[in-house]
C-alpha cells in the first residue's frame, strides 16, 4: 500500500512540476476523462516535508477525451483537505475516431472506477447525444408530410368513370407558360433568332429593285406606295453594313406587331426601318419608314406662311382704299367749310324807304334799274310807303347766290372687310411626327388657362410647329400620358413618334400655330 502511495505521490509531483511555471505555490491536480482540475493550496507555498498526504485513488488515465464536469463529491473531498483554491480547469483536444473507439472498448472498466454523475449532468449528456437524432427525426417527418400532401393532391384528380367503381387518373398536364401567348408579337418572338436576317433580306431586295413597280412587291400596301412615292421626298436608303442584333427590336401598335431596324441613312443621319407581317412573310412598311404624311411639316409651314403673306397683302390694300376714301372726304369738307365761311361774310342788302324817296332814286343809289328793283320786290307801280323794306337785287338783276348755304358733303361708309383666303389646312390632316410637351409659347387666341401647348417636329427635327389641345380634354390627357407628364418620374419623355391629325388654328392665329384634333395611334406603324 505504501508502494502504491509512493507511485501516486510521484505522479502528483510531476503534475506540480508542470504547474510550477504558472504559480510558485504548490498545486493539486485532479484528472477526469482527459480533464484536469488544478487546486492551489493555502499558505506561503513552502514545499511540504514529511510523509505525503494520502489521496484518493484515481482511475486509470484514458486517452484524451472531451472535458466533463468535476463531480461535487470530488471537489468537496479536495477542499476538505485544506482551504484550497481552484486555479484552472484544463481540457484536452477533441478525441479522434480511433480514440473514441478505444474509449468505448474500455467504457465498462472506466465506469466501474469512476464516480456516477448527478441526475442533471446525465440529462445534459443524454440531450447532447440525442440532439442529432432529433434533427433527423424532424427532417423525416417533413418528408413524410410532403409525400402525404402529394398523395392527397393526386388522389383528388381521380374520377369515377363507370358504375363498377373503376377509376382512372385524370392528371392535369401543366404546360410551360408562353410569355407571348395572346400577344401580337408572338409570331415575331418565335422567330427571334432569324427574323433579323429575314428583315435584312427584304430590305436588300427592295433596294436592289430598279423601279417603283418592282419595289412595290417588297412593301406593305403596294397601291398606296405607288400612289405616294413620287410625291414624297424621303427615300429608303439605309446603311446596312455591319448590322448587329442590338439594332433590331420587336414591338406592336394595337394588334399589329412590327420589327424595327435602327441604323443610319446614306447621309449618316438616324434612320429607322419598319417591317410588318403579311401572309407569313415580312414586308417593308414604307409609310412608317419614311414618316409619310398627307403633308410634311416643312410643306405645312410653307403653306401657312404663304397664306399669311396673302392675308397681309389683302389687309394692306384694304387699308390703302380706306385711306383714299378718307382723303377725298377730307377735301370735300375743306371746300364746304370755305364756302360756308364766305356765305356767312356776305349779307343780303335791304333798304328802308324814307320820306320823299322814290323807286328811281333808290335804284340809282344802289346801281340797279328801277325795273329790277320793282320786279325783285314784287311792286306793280312806283308808289312807296315810308318804312317799307326793299331788297336790293344784284347788278345782274337776280337775287344774290350767297343767300343760299353750301351743301355739306356726306362722310363715306367704312369699307367692308375684305374676303380672306381659305385656311391653309382646313380639314384634319394626318401627320407622322415627333411630339414634345412645352409650356412656353402661348399667343393670340391660345392661352395657358384653356389650352395645352405641344411641339410637333419633323422626323429630322429641322422644322417644327406649335400645336394646341383643349386643356384637360380626352386628347390632352392621352398625349400627356404618352409623355409621362403629370407623373412622379425623373425624366419625362420627349420627341416620341406619334401619328396625329392637325388643322390650321383660328383665323387670327399665328402662322406657326395649329390645333391638335386627334391622336390616330402612337408610333408610325398603322394598325
Amino acid at each position: 500500500m505504501k508502494q502504491n502511495d509512493g507511485r501516486q505521490s510521484g505522479s502528483k509531483g510531476s503534475d506540480r512540476e508542470d504547474d510550477s511555471s504558472e504559480d510558485s505555490k504548490p498545486n493539486k491536480t485532479i484528472a477526469r476523462k482527459g480533464a484536469k482540475l488544478v487546486i492551489r493550496k493555502d499558505g506561503e507555498g513552502k514545499p511540504e516535508t514529511g510523509e505525503p498526504k494520502g489521496i484518493r485513488p484515481e482511475p486509470r488515465k484514458l486517452p484524451t477525451l472531451p472535458l466533463v464536469s468535476v463531480h461535487e463529491d470530488e471537489a468537496d473531498s479536495a477542499t476538505q483537505q485544506g482551504d484550497d483554491e481552484v486555479v484552472r480547469l484544463e481540457s484536452a483536444a477533441p478525441p479522434s475516431r480511433e480514440q473514441q473507439t478505444s474509449v468505448k472498448s474500455q467504457a465498462a472498466i472506466f465506469e466501474e472506477r469512476s464516480v456516477q454523475p448527478s441526475e442533471d449532468i446525465r440529462q445534459e449528456e443524454q440531450w447532447a447525444e440525442n440532439k442529432s437524432t432529433g434533427w433527423w427525426v424532424a427532417i423525416g417527418g417533413a418528408c413524410l408530410l410532403a409525400v402525404l400532401v402529394a398523395v392527397v393532391v393526386i388522389g383528388s384528380q381521380w374520377k369515377d368513370i363507370d358504375d363498377d367503381g373503376g377509376k382512372v387518373p385524370e392528371l392535369t398536364v401543366v404546360e410551360e407558360e408562353d410569355p407571348f401567348a395572346g400577344s401580337p408579337e408572338k409570331w415575331f418572338q418565335e422567330r427571334a433568332g432569324s427574323i433579323g436576317k429575314q428583315g435584312l433580306a427584304v430590305l436588300q431586295s427592295y433596294m436592289a429593285a430598279t423601279d417603283d413597280q418592282n419595289r412595290s412587291h417588297w412593301v406593305r400596301n403596294p397601291e398606296s406606295y405607288l400612289k405616294n412615292v413620287t410625291d414624297w421626298s424621303v427615300s429608303v436608303k439605309p446603311r446596312i453594313n455591319d448590322i448587329t442584333e442590338k439594332q433590331w427590336a420587336i414591338s406592336h401598335t394595337d394588334d399589329t406587331a412590327y420589327l424595327t431596324l435602327s441604323t443610319e441613312d446614306e447621309n449618316f443621319m438616324p434612320f429607322r426601318a419598319y417591317f410588318v407581317r403579311q401572309n407569313e412573310q415580312l414586308k417593308l412598311d414604307w409609310h412608317a419608314s419614311t414618316a409619310w404624311s398627307e403633308i410634311s411639316i416643312a410643306a405645312m409651314r410653307e403653306k401657312l406662311l404663304e397664306r399669311e403673306k396673302k392675308v397681309a397683302e389683302i389687309k394692306a390694300n384694304a387699308r390703302a382704299q380706306q385711306a383714299e376714301a378718307d382723303e377725298a372726304y377730307a377735301r370735300k369738307m375743306q371746300a364746304y367749310e370755305a364756302a360756308l365761311k364766305a356765305s356767312q361774310s356776305q349779307q343780303v342788302k335791304e333798304h328802308v324807304v324814307a320820306s320823299g324817296e322814290t323807286v328811281t332814286a333808290i335804284a340809282t343809289r344802289y346801281g340797279v334799274t328801277a325795273h329790277d328793283l320793282k320786279s325783285h320786290n314784287g311792286l306793280t307801280d312806283s308808289f312807296l310807303k315810308i318804312g317799307q323794306r326793299l331788297k336790293i337785287p344784284t347788278k345782274g338783276g337776280g337775287a344774290s347766290d350767297l343767300t343760299a348755304a353750301p351743301v355739306k358733303p356726306v362722310k363715306p361708309k367704312a369699307l367692308t372687310e375684305p374676303e380672306m383666303p381659305a385656311l391653309a389646312i382646313q380639314e384634319p390632316t394626318l401627320v407622322r411626327c415627333l411630339l414634345r410637351r412645352r409650356d412656353e409659347f402661348y399667343a393670340g387666341p391660345y392661352n395657358d388657362k384653356e389650352h395645352s401647348a405641344f411641339m410637333i417636329l419633323a422626323p429630322d427635327k429641322s422644322r417644327y410647329l406649335w400645336a394646341y389641345a383643349d386643356k384637360d380634354s380626352e386628347l390632352d390627357l392621352e398625349l400627356r400620358k404618352l409623355l409621362d407628364h403629370g407623373r412622379f418620374v425623373v425624366d419625362l419623355k420627349k420627341d416620341i413618334r406619334v401619328t396625329v391629325r392637325v388643322r390650321s388654328g383660328k383665323k387670327d392665329a399665328l402662322p406657326s400655330q395649329l390645333e391638335l384634333m386627334e391622336l390616330v395611334h402612337p408610333e408610325w406603324v398603322s394598325p
